[in-house]
């Protein structure tokens, strides 16, 4: 019998991923997916505990499940994810309508969680019957957030549901840097990898029976990929496995198109990335690198171990290596012990490093961390008034990075209809309605990113206007740009 699903997803591509992994198992089990919770045998969340934002919606988000257990008694409730890995044996405590909470080491157990909940139920359900007995049986609750502890980390396949030409792949997982901010190490255990070997044959697969055309290479801190695959090893060839290797290999697969990678480590960014950034004809023209801030007190508070004059080092050497190249980060405001210059400072860097964009945070604590412990210095509103500031100065800063791109020709591999197709169509149906034949432009706009990672939208030529464009490649010219986006004229299709 076919079963439904809702899966809510809460924070990082790692995330996207597991959650992909884990839809793709419990297909085999004859689930589907569902948008509706009131339809679904198993609710399903897997959560992020990185920022107190997506924690805040995830409790209110499982608060709200309440009503709909106590409806339909025998639906599934599972937690996954980071606040599981930390939380879980609290969440179960607090909400008893949760059946089943796990970390992310063992999503790959999805199913044997459900079927043994559901076992439990049926059992539970025939007990009562049989004694003719009303009284509620106790519900027994899974909850498993034990490590893989295991020296190597090796899957088969990457698992996807999605039918598109891309792909994410995770290459490695946890970290080993415990930046003091950073619960990560705790939610998601020590770093290891992936073979390059077992890697190379994941992609391959993906590209040659799949249709896999563009590759995010995922992992807490991609270049350090490898490290421990080389301990205990005598490798006379000289074959260390680590990224660079695993980058060229992979440039090397036919029919693979476009390879990213996210997230970077700037203490661990070598020479030899830098160069391959310039030499490679498949790497993506953007690198997420994220800094945090541009004060190297604060830095040092947060257990980075580089400092600001050497992060930007590396970014004058990467658009050395590839001019094309756009750098994108992270910035967190308000970390314990920021002073006002401090934050001066930060604002002042974001001018020398000419970010194409951000994401910026408001500091806030996370439990197990160096940095919880830390008496705060800054109210919430003092955080919030920062990072608004922080976030104006950027824009500015991009529209002016971004106007550079006028004229320039790209590839963008197009993703869908302009959001605000459906909206343009209902005004066409309405200026039709009062004698108008005028349509408007964007009902016509399709977009699609380029290799540096920027949002382009173009309208088709009348030739093609009926052409359905969706996950083509096509080549644009850029006649305007904006802080947030860009516009193209078709070129041709490739």
């Amino acid at each position: 019998m076919q079963k439904k699903v809702f899966l809510k997803t809460y924070g990082c591509q790692m995330n996207e991923h597991d959650s992909e992994r884990m839809l793709s198992i419990l297909r085999e089990d004859n689930f589907i997916s569902t948008n509706i919770k009131e339809d679904a045998d198993l609710i399903l969340f897997n959560t992020c505990a990185i920022r107190d934002h997506a924690n805040e919606k995830f409790y209110s988000h499982i608060s709200e499940i309440r009503s709909l257990k106590i409806n339909k008694p025998n639906i599934i409730v599972a937690v996954g994810g980071c606040i599981s890995q930390v939380e879980g044996e609290e969440l179960l405590k607090k909400y008893s309508y949760i059946d089943i909470a796990f970390g992310p080491d063992n999503l790959d157990n999805i199913s044997a969680m459900v079927k043994k909940v559901t076992f439990n139920n049926q059992n539970n359900q025939n007990n009562q019957n049989n004694q003719n007995n009303q009284k509620k049986q106790k519900r027994e609750k899974i909850f498993d957030n034990k490590y893989d502890n295991s020296p190597l980390y090796s899957f088969k396949e990457t698992k996807f549901v999605h039918g598109n030409p891309k792909a994410y792949v995770t290459i490695m997982k946890g970290c080993d840097n415990f930046c003091s901010y950073c619960i990560v190490p705790y939610s998601r255990g020590r770093e290891k990898s992936r073979s390059v070997d077992e890697i190379v044959s994941d992609v391959k697969r993906l590209v040659e029976f799949h249709g896999i055309e563009e590759v995010m290479l995922l992992g807490q801190n991609v270049n350090s990929f490898g490290r421990k695959n080389n301990e205990g090893k005598d490798r006379k060839d000289n074959s260390n496995e680590n990224f660079v290797t695993l980058l060229t290999k992979l440039e090397d697969i036919s029919g693979l198109k476009l390879l990213r990678y996210t997230s970077s480590h700037p203490r661990d960014v070598s020479d030899e990335l830098i160069a391959f950034h310039g030499e490679s004809k498949k790497l993506a023209d953007h690198l997420h690198l994220p800094v945090q801030s541009g004060s190297n007190k604060v830095l040092e508070l947060m257990n980075r171990e580089y400092t600001v004059e050497h992060y930007l080092s590396i970014v004058e050497r990467l658009r050395k290596s590839n001019p094309r190249i756009k750098v994108s980060s992270d910035i967190i405001v308000g970390y314990p012990g920021e002073s006002e210059s401090e934050y001066e400072d930060t604002l002042k860097f974001l001018d020398q490093a000419q970010f194409d964009f951000i994401y910026s945070y408001a500091f806030s604590p996370r439990p197990r961390t160096k940095a919880f412990e830390l008496p705060a210095t800054l109210t919430r509103e003092q955080k919030l008034k920062r990072l608004r500031h922080l976030q104006l100065h950027q824009i500015s800063i991009q529209e002016k990075v971004r106007k550079e791109m006028v004229g320039e020709k790209h590839v963008i591999l197009v993703e869908g209809r302009n959001s605000k197709f459906d909206q343009s169509k209902s005004q066409n149906e309405s200026n039709k309605s009062n004698g108008s034949n005028e349509p408007k432009e964007t009902s016509l706009m399709w977009r699609g990113r380029a290799s540096n990672l920027r949002i382009v939208h173009f309208n088709p030529f009348d030739s093609k206007r009926d052409f359905n464009f969706l996950w083509k490649w096509v080549e644009i010219k850029i006649t305007s740009s904006t802080a947030i986006s860009s516009k193209g004229q078709l070129i041709r299709v490739l």
